[in-house]
């Protein structure tokens, strides 16, 4: 339903001043023939008569229209802004303009007109985020859609009416939420369940889309019960290392078949699914296919030799895409290409190969460097290696020759009701899969300390403990503490500059003339 806000308060009453009698902030615009110093420059002038290109726009139907008013009143009246915020926007697009038309090289042939090169850089900039969120969602980037009648080609009627109604209407009823979520918050005593933050309020105004994000380790989960299977098919061959068991052929098939079964683990789309179901029928036929020339001939013949190479071709077939997967998305530079460019080309690799791992446009391109990712990688190598090598040789293999003597016991009584071979096999592993699942802590926990203590004593953290060392390090690196020496003539001159010079650098990044790249070259050292 529309809501209106009618003020009775004098503050909420329409005004009535002729705009050019108003007091201004710092340029007269409304005056173009009051004698400032800032309306000498053709480009203000200019950028204040753009402003007045009202054109055939129908007027707000609430407050009383005067000829002198500009577009930023036309959406005051029309929005129902306030009179002191909108007035501020006014001087401040005046001046981003003008600066804008100033450092235009170069300069327009006609210098009391707005180029229109100009406003439209500015519309990019302004509309750059808004313009990157529709490209994401695969919308149509037209912030004026909604406020245009189709019909008439005129702006739609505001729902509004009242000087102050936006921020009645539509500000104080966000602000109402957030103070209410503040009190509820209890000065953040309260569980997060009883209250939402700031993230919470602001998923508000976003895609669905953009929320899709699952954080959770079950890869590392799976990847542990695949070890642990594969472990004990090497293991029971009972030899010395694992590399001497996969020289034989039954334990090399009998592996094919784990990674098979398992290949279709963690596909989400039902195009996925159907695809891994072509790929365990593939498999499947080439592995019956190679036991079956196996069987018929009662060796390892030629021809079940190159059911093995076709076997293992079909496999790097299966492995192909996922290298270009590892090429693509691992790779820090790529990745990041990927990541910030809109083609639908990469949106469809990136569906395929890759969950959505940020929360819609933002974060994208935020990447760790391919330092900081080799770090990361050889962590959790060193990690992993560690712990299968200690599960393999102190936990798996030793339960192989039991279990063997179990599964080759016949006529056993049982003293339970119920009571099989194969329930004893499982009570004799079920401590060991638990020990197994759960030592990865106890790993990760070991490296993390070493690796926490080596970043700690690279980065010198923690070694000013006291207010003597902290004095010590600021006499070492900044000179402070040392003995008064008298400056000579020059260097006071040179001092005096430095601070001058330095404040007018400051100035020209409070007005965004430079970046903060341009300050740091540009400051001089007090010292200097």
């Amino acid at each position: 339903m529309p809501r209106r806000y009618c003020p009775e308060s004098k503050s909420g009453q329409t005004r009535t001043t002729p705009p050019e009698d108003e007091p201004y902030n710092i340029i007269p615009v409304h005056n173009l023939l009051a004698d400032h110093h800032s309306l000498r420059f053709p480009e203000v002038r200019a950028i204040a008569s753009a402003l007045r290109a009202v054109g055939d726009l129908r007027l707000p139907p609430h407050g009383q229209w005067h000829p002198a008013m500009d577009l930023l009143d036309w959406l005051a009246l029309f929005f129902c802004f306030q009179h002191d915020n909108f007035k501020n926007q006014r001087e401040h697009l005046v001046l981003h303009l003008a600066n804008s038309q100033m450092w235009l090289s170069p300069p327009p042939e006609n210098i009391d007109t707005l180029d229109a090169g100009i406003l439209r850089t500015f519309r990019r900039k302004l509309l750059k985020n808004y313009t990157n969120w529709c490209s994401y969602l695969g919308k149509k980037s037209n912030i004026l859609e909604d406020y245009i009648d189709e019909n008439t080609g005129q702006p739609v009627m505001s729902p509004l009416s009242g000087e102050i109604a936006f921020l009645h209407c539509v500000v104080k009823s966000i602000y109402d939420i957030v103070k209410a979520e503040v009190e509820n918050s209890k000065n953040r005593t309260a569980p997060h369940t009883a209250w939402r933050n700031y993230d919470d309020l602001n998923d508000y105004f976003w895609s669905k889309r953009c929320f899709k994000k699952l954080k959770s380790f079950d890869r590392l989960w799976v990847m542990q019960f695949l070890f642990l299977q594969a472990a004990i098919i090497v293991a029971w061959e009972e030899k010395g290392y694992p590399w001497q068991t996969l020289t034989s052929n039954d334990v090399q098939v009998k592996y094919s078949r784990v990674s098979r079964d398992t290949c279709g683990l963690g596909f989400r789309m039902v195009s996925k699914a159907v695809i891994a179901v072509g790929w365990i029928v593939t498999f499947a036929a080439c592995y019956v296919r190679i036991w079956s020339q196996r069987n018929h001939d009662r060796r390892w013949s030629a021809e079940a030799g190159k059911g093995v190479v076709f076997f293992l071709l079909v496999a790097c077939v299966y492995v192909l895409p996922e290298l270009l997967a590892l090429a693509l998305f691992v790779l820090p530079w790529v990745w990041k290409f990927i990541e910030e460019i809109n083609w639908k080309i990469f949106y469809l690799l990136t569906w395929w190969f890759q969950s959505k791992s940020f929360v819609g446009l933002v974060g994208r391109g935020l990447r760790e460097g391919l330092v900081d990712n080799i770090k990361y990688t050889l962590f959790w190598v060193l990690v992993l290696a560690t712990k299968f090598t200690f599960s393999y040789f102190l936990q798996i293999k030793p339960m192989i020759k039991p279990t063997k003597q179990l599964l080759g016991l016949n006529n056993v009584d049982y003293e339970w009701p119920g009571g099989s071979i194969k329930l004893a096999v499982g009570l004799l592993w079920l401590p060991v899969v638990f020990i197994y699942l759960m030592d990865i802590q106890i790993w990760y926990s070991i490296y993390s300390s070493f690796v926490g203590a080596g970043v700690g004593l690279l980065q010198h953290l923690g070694e000013i403990r006291n207010i003597q060392q902290l004095k010590l390090r600021l006499k070492l690196r900044y000179g402070l503490g040392q003995h008064y020496r008298k400056l000579e003539s020059n260097q006071v001159e040179a001092r005096k500059f430095a601070l001058v010079w330095n404040e007018i650098i400051n100035i020209f990044r409070e007005e965004d003339i430079v970046s903060d790249a341009e300050v740091e070259l540009l400051e001089l050292p007090h010292n200097s």
